[in-house]
């Protein structure tokens, strides 16, 4: 099992006004116009295979059939919008890397993989036909980082 999460943040502010004090201090007041945010969170069951390199290193792949969340925060303060947007679907993710064992159950890894998911909400019936949203979250990526073994 194993669970991912990934965010992004996207903020829109402009700059209105600078002002410059006999003090030397030099202030800017600043507009947030557009606040937006992503949260990602796949949940897999994976299958991984690991061959010893060279101990401690190894190199490994595996793949995961994955149930992916997906939450969308749009806050547009000009023109006074906020929205909240949920999205779910199957997907799978495969992955290859490298990982050096610093413990009996941990390793730093560094892999790159592929996810492969379309996730769908809003789902409704117009005139007796399923409708529904979706977001294409598919693609590449790099990552690196600490593998925790519990069980």
């Amino acid at each position: 099992m194993g669970f991912d999460f990934f965010h992004k943040t996207y903020i829109k502010e402009t700059a209105v006004a600078d002002t410059d004090y006999v003090s030397g201090v030099h202030e800017t007041t600043v507009m947030k116009e557009l606040e937006y945010s992503t949260t990602l969170m796949p949940i897999s069951a994976e299958v991984v295979i690991r061959q010893a390199f060279n101990p401690p290193l190894h190199w490994y792949a595996g793949a995961s059939l994955t149930y992916q969340l997906l939450f969308n925060t749009e806050n547009n303060f000009d023109a006074g919008i906020k929205e909240k947007r949920n999205y779910s679907g199957f997907g799978w993710v495969a992955r290859a890397g490298i990982e050096y064992t610093v413990g009996s159950r941990s390793a730093l890894i560094l892999e790159a993989f592929y996810n492969n998911c379309k996730v769908k909400g809003d789902k409704d019936k117009v005139q007796g036909l399923p409708v529904w949203s979706q977001v294409n979250v598919s693609g590449l990526g790099i990552r690196g980082g600490l593998r925790l073994e519990f069980f």
